[in-house]
């Protein structure tokens, strides 16, 4: 997918109420109303109207914000990184910063959550403390009843309320990174392989299927030129990949291993070859393998000869014996010139 023309957009959209997608972008619109430069980009794209990438570039440079509070921003850019008319080097761009949204939003600092869930919840509790101070001053006469009630009030707001916005806000991290994979299977970038794979591997089952989706098309995109330069844990997170993968989904991982799989992917395709019911996948492994292990050889090879080349030098302090003597005196050793 390294072609020239770029990418067309996607105006595959459903009607409004048929296409839960856009359903939600219009809820997202609705709360970002003051931004209209991305509000303008996101109406022309649901009204299936072009839109060229450098309308949208100035957005990206927010992918770099806390997304517990700028998660519908970051959301709605993805999804319009979708469906604009994209060329290689904007999708070059686009990659980049997709996966830094990803990765930084999978390790979303746990203080902004727990600094905005406690915000709230002292926003909330302050709030009805005040009104029941006040309310006397208007002449509210509250008896026992009401004044037990207001304390057991308080008491669940103050557990619950934090916990919900936790909640809350780990969910909309997780959207927006969910948006992010999803545009990244889009634009199908080699770049975006390592940043998608070690989301697949997600524990979450949100992630994991979107990023199941977005890795083939980013697999098929792998050529034998990027052999050595996608990242040191793209070839384990392609094999630990192996074992739940379907047959298909099989076929295009070991043609991705065959392209940039090092020696460290022998003893899974080993595996491959050794538990697979399927002849065809038996033997596209057993061809493989001889080019892994010939990478690996390869590989150990280059390791000896930097250690070789890495010799420790003499010691500074070191006493040399002079050329053609026996045994010497300590007192007759030179020193070393360097000194």
């Amino acid at each position: 997918m390294a072609d020239d023309v770029g990418l067309k957009p996607d105006t595959s959209l459903n009607p409004p109420l048929v296409d839960p997608e856009a359903q939600r972008v219009r809820r997202l619109l609705r709360a970002l109303v003051r931004r209209r430069e991305l509000v303008s980009v996101v109406t022309k794209l649901l009204k299936g109207e072009a839109v060229q990438f450098h309308e949208l570039q100035s957005e990206l440079s927010q992918f770099t914000a806390p997304p517990v509070r700028h998660w519908r921003r970051q959301e709605l850019t993805c999804w319009a990184l979708r469906h604009v008319e994209i060329d290689e080097p904007a999708r070059t761009e686009a990659t980049r910063w997709l996966c830094y949204l990803e990765d930084g939003t999978r390790d979303a600092d746990l203080g902004d959550r727990l600094i905005n869930a406690f915000s709230r919840t002292g926003i909330g509790v302050g709030g009805l403390l005040a009104a029941f101070i006040l309310a006397p001053i208007g002449g509210a006469d509250f008896n026992l009843e009401f004044d037990a009630f207001f304390s057991i009030l308080l008491i669940v707001l103050s557990v619950y309320l934090p916990i919900c916005s936790f909640r809350a806000d780990t969910e909309h991290c997780r959207s927006v990174r969910v948006a992010a994979i999803k545009t990244l299977g889009r634009l199908a970038h080699p770049n975006a392989l390592a940043s998608v794979c070690r989301a697949a591997l997600s524990r979450n089952s949100r992630v994991a299927s979107a990023s199941s989706e977005a890795l083939w098309p980013i697999l098929r995109s792998i050529r034998t030129e990027h052999y050595g330069l996608l990242g040191s844990q793209v070839v384990p997170n392609l094999c630990s990949l192996l074992r739940p993968a379907s047959e298909q989904e099989v076929f295009l991982l070991l043609d991705a291993l065959e392209k940039i799989g090092d020696g460290r992917a022998v003893e899974p395709v080993e595996a491959v070859a050794a538990r697979s019911l399927s002849p065809e996948l038996v033997e596209r492994a057993n061809n493989l393998l001889p080019i892994l292990r010939a990478r690996r050889a390869r590989e150990t090879a280059q390791r000896t000869l930097l250690r070789a080349s890495s010799d420790p030098a003499p010691a500074e302090d070191g006493l040399l014996r002079a050329a053609g003597s026996g045994s010497a005196d300590e007192g007759q050793l030179l020193r070393s010139a360097d000194r």
